[in-house]
């Protein structure tokens, strides 16, 4: 088991994004239609979306394992969904689940970083 979620099982990976962010938000991020295809990839039953999917939930977890070194798994989940400065009052989650990963994953991992050192 391994605690980088690059390297992590994916149904892990979704688990543990359900854990802090409920099913609805990781079916967002994940462009799942319903929320029971989240429940199918922890379960195994649905393999792993496309590879640009995969990554955008990867993202989010690292996000959170970011702002977690500090603060908890609730002050994650509502650093994700909240308006941020350093994003141009952007919703981070709205951008791990649309934008350009190429565009906005540093942009991202950088506001995570600074949040965490307020």
């Amino acid at each position: 088991m391994t605690d980088k979620p690059a390297a992590m099982a994916f149904a892990d990976v979704v688990a543990e994004l359900v854990a802090i962010l409920g099913r609805h938000n990781v079916a967002a991020i994940g462009r799942a239609p319903r929320t029971s295809v989240v429940a199918d990839w922890i379960n195994a039953k649905q393999p792993a979306p496309h590879a640009d999917v995969e990554a955008r939930l990867r993202l989010a977890l690292r996000l959170l394992r970011i702002i977690q070194t500090r603060f908890s798994g609730s002050t994650a989940s509502a650093w994700l969904q909240g308006a941020n400065p350093e994003l141009d009052d952007e919703l981070p989650i709205a951008l791990v689940a649309v934008a350009p990963l190429s565009k906005v994953q540093k942009e991202l991992l950088n506001a995570a970083r600074a949040f965490v050192q307020m």
